[in-house]
């Protein structure tokens, strides 16, 4: 193998050889071709456009990028005079806030949009500040309200018992007047004594059935009653007579479980009697397979099943049953 290489260019290709052997290179274009005119001492070649062949003289910029702030793809498109730029939502470029999102991100309040005139000024800060405050005004003068103000008289409320001084009684002089002057009298004021009965006169009339009185036995009984208690021991009536209906159970009606105070003994004492032994009046002793009850005029035993009588032994040898055809679960 030789140990020299050769280069040589022949028309548009530069090929290297190597003791026969041809490697292509690369394949050149016309000198110069491709590569726009024009250009300035430090700019560099860039694509234009994503054509082919398509390139520019730009300015280097650390990698081909704009050099101006505008230029790039993640700022805003154009400058605008006394704004302020920050990053958007998303965190991936900046942009110019609206007026609203700029005054939140400075921490303005709402006084901001407001106009001056619109507040006090220092001068009448500093008057505001030595005149009264509304604490310390009295409450009339918020309310206007009569009952508000301090140090208020007592005034007299137009009843006879609200003065002062005045007698507990009256001693009237020494007068008369007529019955007729006498409005709530009533007519027994007008008659004689004579028209009345002696005190006592009832006892006296107390068995007369007929008459001026017309009151029977049992009816002068109840006369000389003092009050009505005993006038109920008269007529022989119990404390229920000063009840109310409603104080009563309807006679049919039904009570919840939890009303029967002794529903759970006999709700025991039924399921235990659910067992034939737990009848009084069975007698389980000596009881096995076969042997059946008898009752024996007191209680019901244990005794062994009879023998004889003819009887069948199954349900197909009764006389009054027909089985034809039986099946499982007829």
């Amino acid at each position: 193998m030789s140990d020299r290489i050769s280069i040589n260019t022949v028309s548009d290709r530069i090929t290297v050889s190597n003791d026969g052997q041809t490697i292509s290179i690369a394949e050149a274009g016309q000198r110069g071709a491709g590569v726009p005119a024009g250009g300035l001492t430090g700019q560099v070649l860039a694509k234009a456009s994503d054509s082919d062949y398509d390139a520019a003289w730009i300015t280097g910029g650390g990698g081909g990028g704009s050099p101006t702030f505008i230029g790039l793809t993640d700022t805003p498109e154009a400058f605008e005079a006394s704004r302020i730029v920050t990053v958007n939502a998303a965190g991936d470029a900046l942009e110019f806030p609206t007026a609203s999102a700029a005054r939140t991100l400075l921490g303005l309040g709402t006084a901001a949009t407001t106009d001056a005139s619109a507040y006090a000024t220092a001068a009448q800060g500093d008057l505001a500040d030595s005149a009264i405050q509304f604490p310390d005004l009295a409450d009339v003068a918020i309310s206007g309200q009569y009952a508000d103000l301090l140090g208020l008289p007592s005034l007299f409320g137009g009843a006879y018992g609200d003065l002062t001084g005045i007698p507990s009684t009256f001693a009237p002089s020494a007068h008369t007047h007529t019955l007729a002057d006498i409005t709530d009298s009533g007519t027994a004021a007008s008659a004689d004594t004579g028209d009345f009965e002696a005190s006592g006169a009832v006892a006296a009339h107390a068995a007369l059935v007929s008459g001026v009185h017309g009151i029977s036995a049992f009816g002068a009984t109840l006369v000389d009653d003092a009050n009505a208690g005993a006038a109920r021991g008269t007529l022989g009536l119990g404390s229920a007579a000063v009840m109310d209906a409603g104080d009563f159970a309807e006679s049919v009606h039904t009570h919840p479980a939890s009303q029967i105070t002794d529903f759970a003994t006999a709700a025991d004492a039924r399921i235990a009697a659910a067992s034939i032994g737990a009848l009084s009046d069975v007698n389980l002793a000596g009881v096995s397979a076969g042997k059946i009850l008898e009752y024996n005029g007191s209680a019901w035993v244990v005794i062994d099943t009879p023998s004889g009588g003819g009887g069948a032994t199954s349900l197909g040898g009764l006389s009054d049953v027909t089985i034809s055809s039986p099946s499982t679960a007829q």
